[in-house]
């Protein structure tokens, strides 16, 4: 066998063996592309799976608040509604008080503001902390004002009081009643106030 036919073979070998390495090269390419993108496909399943599972989460969360606050404005719209009308149920008898100091009055006056009294403690859970500090304020007032008018009947009926006396008294009730006005205007806008602030919220849902 002659050098030439040595090197014959030596190419021949070595091109059978270079051209399977390609085939080999080619084939792990093509096989590392269809594994990496079935991968892929798998984690954008998965990621996709979540990503869907964490916004019915939300929504769901989304819904119950809304339901929430939709039960907790409608209660509260109620209870500021029935607040409002003791107020001008007091308001009025402080009026009719003031027009006509006597005891039928004053105790239709005590009757009110007792009702009143007991709305605001069975509603306190629904009423805003800083209006129920005022109400209770005002109620206070009221009661002032009862008592002070109903001292004035009193007063009266006795022969040897002094003039002074009487004005004094009723210079107080005075005052009480101005306290009351004021705060009846102030607590109306705020109770609007409120109102308005969630109605927004409300159809936003």
């Amino acid at each position: 066998m002659t050098f030439s036919d040595l090197m014959s073979i030596a190419t021949a070998v070595i091109g059978s063996i270079g051209g399977s390495a390609l085939i080999v090269i080619g084939a792990s390419t093509w096989l590392g592309r269809v594994w990496a993108g079935r991968i892929l496909e798998q984690d954008r399943h998965k990621y996709a799976s979540e990503l869907e599972h964490i916004k019915n989460q939300l929504e769901s969360e989304r819904s119950r608040n809304q339901f929430i606050f939709s039960l907790y404005f409608e209660g509260q719209f109620r209870i500021y509604n029935d607040l409002w009308s003791s107020l001008v149920e007091l308001q009025h008898c402080v009026k009719s008080l003031w027009e006509s100091a006597s005891t039928a009055n004053v105790q239709k006056l005590s009757k009110s503001l007792k009702e009143a009294k007991l709305q605001v403690q069975k509603s306190a859970l629904l009423i805003e902390p800083d209006h129920y500090i005022e109400i209770i304020n005002a109620l206070e007032d009221f009661e002032n004002y009862r008592v002070g008018k109903e001292k004035l009947v009193s007063i009266r009926r006795v022969s040897d009081i002094e003039h002074w006396q009487i004005d004094q008294i009723i210079q107080d009730n005075l005052c009480n009643k101005d306290r009351i006005s004021q705060f009846s205007e102030e607590i109306l806008n705020k109770m609007r106030g409120r109102l308005r602030l969630a109605e927004p919220q409300q159809a936003a849902g």
